[in-house]
Parts: structure tokens; C-alpha cells; sequence
């Protein structure tokens, strides 16, 4: 084993539930909870539907449960599916540091899938999310991700979750080694797949690179073995991303971990938009003229924000270029109030008012959010009407921010929606559902969780 598949792995086989916080242990609860409302957000979503279809066609020896439907698949394939149904909707947390972003969020599919196939329960749930976690934004931290652009997040996710699902299954530490090496070694991710015109493969990449991990866990336990020196080989994985990198300390026992410092998201977009949205209903709630007495729209955000304000995220002609645009969802939100599924749904992206009001918007990079960023995802933003009155707002940490946290109520109400609107959910089954994630702890079988998911 080379350094870093000696590192990883002898800290996750040394990882336990004892080793958590309290608080910690309440903030991997909070998360999954808010993932399991994420994924039932995107029950009707199209990639879903591929990728439930694909499953359904594979005849499982060890069958994994698929979320809203209660269908059963191998488990790679449930790791897939639920993998894409958290991720879709762009609703799922983020984590973010002075060394780069992810979505940890795309961790869940793969553990839950792992821990049911291993008949576990809620702690070895709240345990392996929280180790999948620690590994991937420790590797975010590490600066890999900046250093290595070409590559997509999916690159690095696929180390900590076949990790991650290792411990799930109760592979050894050897085992453990050569999963993590069939998995990094084999399923790297071009960073194509987040530019120009975005297609479905944006929200289900990491869910591929989890269906991965899974399935080198699967051929470990049986025996596989992975190639040596899988990071620091010649030919290694180092090498191919462009230069090897450092972990820092990962949390041990009774420290903050990770997990405690993600941020989650009010609203279906990508992350640099939640201010924005924030800061556009302030302004509307004072708009005394109504949307037409708009003359121009000035935001001033962080370098890494421009990335929502390409040309190609004015006019933009997929769900996923407008969800992760700046101009969109800044008019969505002036005209509407909230940005929400529906507008993603009803096609408002195309809308000829919507794509008029787009226009009016400008995006630059301004000095007090360039010196904000990464703490704060600080947007400032201004309304000029007809009239030549400027209206001024400020949005700093977003509903979700770790330093602005969502209450349980809010909470529950995203899940409520998206379990009753999109997933057919009734009240009763949405109640005991909740119930059973906010005492997941003591929750026997994951296997008993994933059945409230689906309609009765």
C-alpha cells in the first residue's frame, strides 16, 4: 500500500461511533435528513426515471432498496439511483473552503446502499456518512481539487466513498486498501462535465463515481485485489490528475468534524446563488413598482460567483445551466419571491419575460464579497427603477450557512414539501418518516428507513 491508501485506511478502520461528538453526531443526523428531502425532491426528475429503469433490468442477489419507489436492485445500482436522486435538484448541502468546493451530499447514495446491503442500523449510518465526509472535504481542504481543474469533483469523491462504504461492509483494512485502489485507480472524471451548456450528467456524476465505489467494495470483500501503489505508482493516480497531494488532519475523537461545517441550501440552485436570492427577495419586498419599473439589476459578487455569469447563463436551454445561473435565478426571485422546483418544471428559463428581465441583470466582481469569500458567499445587490430610485440589499450567510443554520422546522418543511408535492408522500408516512431520522440513532435496520420513502 502507498501512503495515502495506508492513511485512509487505517483511519477509518479506527474510526467509531464513540469517536463523534454530540455534536457532531446531531449535525450527520441534520444532514441526512435534509438529503433524504433532497432526494425525494427529485422523484419525478428524468435522470431519475433512466437511472431506476436501468437498475430494475439487473437481478440482485443482495438486493438494495431504491428510495420513493421501494424497488430493489444490487446494491451498486441503489447507490446510483438514490445517488442521483439526492443530487439532482441541486438542493443538497455543499462544502466549501479556501482550497476549493464539493458536494459531500453525493456521499449518501453509496453509504446508504452499503449499510442496508450489511443489514446496519442508524449509527453505522451516522458513522459512515460522517467518516465519507471528513475524507472528501479533507481532501477538498487539501487543495487537490484547485491544483488538479481538469479533473471533476468525481475524481476525488470516489476515494473517500469507497472508503466510506468499505467501513459500511466491514471490510478489513486490507480490503479496505484495495477497494480504495480498484476505485481510484479505475473511474476518473473530466471536469467537462460542470462547463459551457450542462447536461443531465452534471447532477449524476458523483453518483456514478459512488455506484463505482460500491462496486469495488463488492469485488474487495470477494477477494479482488487493486493495483499497487495505486497514488504514488509511475502510472498512478497522482500522475494522472496532474500531482500528488497531502490530507490534513482528519478529526479524531470529541473534535469538530466535517460534516459539522457543511452548508446547506434554501433553494434548488447552484451554491453561488443562494445570497443572490436572498438578497432579490429583500429588494422585492420593497419594490413598490412592481417588476416593470425595473431598469437594471447591479450584483457584485466573488471571482468563483463568475462562474454562474458566462454568456451561456443568460439564455440558458437546460434545467441545469439555469440552475446554476445567476441571472435566472436573480430574476425568478424579484419576480416571484422564492425560487423554487416549479420554476425549473414550468420552464420559466425560457420564459420571454423572464429571459427580458435576465437582461437587465449585471454581475461583476466586487472588493468587500472577494474578501468575504470563502466564509461568506457575500452578494450585494441593487435595483435602479425608471423612476431613478436605487434600491440597495446585502445577503451574507444564506439560510442553511453553518454560521445561519436551519431550524428543525425549516427542516421539516423542506422535506414535507418535497415528500408531499413530488413524491406522493401522505402527512402520517412524511411524520414517521422524520421521526424516524431525527432519532436515527436508535433506528435497527436502514432497511425500515428507506420503506417510509416510498408511497404506501
Amino acid at each position: 500500500m502507498d501512503k495515502l491508501t495506508r492513511q485512509l485506511a487505517a483511519y477509518a478502520s479506527e474510526l467509531s461511533y464513540a469517536d463523534l461528538s454530540p455534536a457532531a453526531v446531531d449535525a450527520t443526523k441534520r444532514i441526512i435528513l435534509d438529503l433524504v428531502g433532497c432526494a425525494l425532491g427529485a422523484a419525478r426528475a428524468e435522470p431519475a426515471a433512466i437511472a431506476r429503469s436501468l437498475a430494475l433490468e439487473v437481478t440482485a442477489r443482495h438486493p438494495a432498496t431504491l428510495m420513493v419507489t421501494g424497488e430493489q436492485t444490487t446494491p451498486d445500482l441503489a447507490a446510483f439511483v438514490n445517488g442521483v436522486l439526492v443530487r439532482y435538484q441541486d438542493f443538497s448541502d455543499a462544502y466549501v473552503s479556501g482550497s476549493g468546493l464539493c458536494h459531500p451530499s453525493d456521499m449518501f447514495g453509496p453509504v446508504l446502499a452499503a449499510v442496508e446491503t450489511a443489514h446496519g442500523g442508524g449509527r453505522d449510518l451516522i458513522l459512515s456518512m460522517a467518516l465519507a465526509y471528513e475524507i472528501f472535504c479533507g481532501i477538498t481542504d487539501s487543495g487537490a481539487m484547485r491544483n488538479a481543474p481538469t479533473w471533476d469533483q468525481a475524481t476525488f469523491g470516489v476515494i473517500a466513498a469507497s472508503i466510506a462504504v468499505s467501513k459500511a461492509m466491514g471490510l478489513d483494512q486490507e480490503r479496505m486498501g484495495h477497494a480504495l485502489s480498484l476505485a481510484a485507480s479505475s473511474h476518473l472524471t473530466v471536469g467537462q462535465v460542470r462547463r459551457g451548456a450542462l447536461s443531465h450528467w452534471k447532477g449524476c456524476a458523483v453518483a456514478n463515481a459512488g455506484r463505482n465505489a460500491v462496486f469495488t467494495a463488492l469485488l474487495a470483500a470477494k477477494g479482488m485485489t487493486g493495483p499497487d501503489l495505486p497514488f504514488e505508482g509511475v502510472q498512478g493516480y497522482f500522475n494522472a490528475i496532474g500531482g500528488a497531494f497531502e490530507l490534513p488532519p482528519l478529526a479524531s475523537r470529541g473534535a469538530e468534524f466535517r460534516i459539522q461545517k457543511a452548508r446547506m441550501k434554501p433553494f434548488p440552485a447552484g451554491y453561488h446563488c443562494h445570497t443572490a436570492v436572498e438578497a432579490a427577495q429583500q429588494i422585492r419586498a420593497r419594490l413598490s413598482g412592481g417588476i416593470d419599473s425595473i431598469k437594471q439589476v447591479r450584483m457584485q459578487t466573488y471571482r468563483n460567483g463568475m462562474n454562474y455569469a458566462e454568456p451561456v447563463h443568460w439564455t440558458p436551454e437546460t434545467r441545469e445551466t439555469a440552475d446554476h445561473s445567476l441571472p435566472f435565478t436573480i430574476a425568478v426571485a424579484l419576480m416571484e419571491g422564492t425560487l423554487a422546483i416549479r420554476h425549473y418544471d414550468e420552464l420559466y428559463y425560457k420564459r420571454a419575460d423572464v429571459r427580458a428581465l435576465m437582461q437587465k441583470i449585471a454581475i461583476s466582481v466586487g472588493d468587500e464579497p472577494s474578501r468575504a469569500w470563502p466564509e461568506a458567499p457575500l452578494c450585494l445587490l441593487e435595483v435602479e427603477t425608471e423612476a431613478g430610485e436605487v434600491l440597495h440589499a446585502r445577503a451574507e450567510y444564506h439560510l442553511g450557512h453553518y454560521r445561519n443554520p436551519m431550524s428543525d422546522a425549516d427542516q421539516d418543511a423542506k422535506l414535507r414539501a418535497m415528500g408531499r408535492d413530488y413524491a406522493g408522500l401522505t402527512d402520517a408516512r412524511i411524520d414517521a418518516l422524520i421521526d424516524r431520522l431525527r432519532r436515527l440513532e436508535d433506528v435497527g435496520d436502514v432497511g425500515e428507513l428507506l420503506k417510509l420513502t416510498a408511497a404506501a
